[in-house]
């Protein structure tokens, strides 16, 4: 079943970054700026793993190089293959407040539901403005207007996978939405485009005024204002 995305959220470091991001200035980092980004593990910005086309377990996979053969057993992690091709994409990360997989809610999984909307405490490391997107649909439509025919975007959930578990390629069109299941928490939607811009590390899409489909409020009161009413 398609996700149903009843909201998105933008978290921010500041209000000013809110402010820019309320007047539909939509900032977007390089990804290579999470790979390297200097706070690593203490924000949940940082991870080095972003777009690699691999992730191979030890226990089944053989390194060949010229006639010096690595076993099995001589492994002990999984083998990480990364590409850099898309370090120069600019990402934008929202948290996708949506139906998780509920295809109907009924009175025996209801509680389960509202569980599953509840965001993890982590989330306010991202820090501890907010804003809300109340209208999803027309968010992204304003984004794909904006973008029509000027860059190339993706833009989609991102899926999580066990680094311990996983062994094999990711699909190819597809590299800049797999993240490990240790970020599950963040429930990701990104839209990632390549302006193309090889230089400046920071894209701006100016979408227009996005007051009208949004509201403000602290990270931490998040979960506090999600109620979910039977009607």
């Amino acid at each position: 079943m398609p996700s149903i995305v009843y909201a998105f959220i933008k978290v921010f470091s500041n209000e000013d970054h809110r402010e820019q991001f309320l007047n539909g200035s939509l900032y977007m980092n390089k990804l290579k700026y999470f790979i390297k980004h200097e706070n690593q593990n203490t924000d949940g910005r940082n991870d080095p793993f972003e777009s690699i086309i691999a992730c191979l377990q030890p226990e089944r996979t053989t390194i060949y190089f010229g006639k010096t053969v690595i076993p099995p057993s001589n492994l002990v992690a999984p083998v990480v293959i990364r590409s850099n091709k898309n370090d120069n994409t600019n990402v934008l990360c929202l948290i996708s407040i949506d139906n998780n997989g509920f295809e109907q809610l009924t009175v025996k999984n209801i509680e389960q539901f509202k569980t599953s909307l509840v965001l993890d405490n982590k989330i306010r490391a991202l820090g501890e403005y907010a804003a809300v997107i109340i209208d999803p649909n027309e968010f992204l439509a304003r984004v794909d207007k904006t973008v029509e025919k000027k860059y190339h975007m993706q833009r989609g959930f991102v899926k999580y996978y066990d680094f311990l578990e996983y062994s094999n390629r990711f699909p190819e069109d597809k590299i800049l939405f797999y993240k490990r299941i240790e970020y599950s928490y963040q429930k990701e939607y990104r839209i990632a485009i390549d302006c193309e811009n090889k230089t400046n590390e920071v894209f701006r899409l100016e979408i227009g005024n996005i007051r009208d489909i949004c509201q403000v409020t602290k990270t931490s009161e998040i979960n506090n204002k999600l109620q979910v009413r039977s009607t």
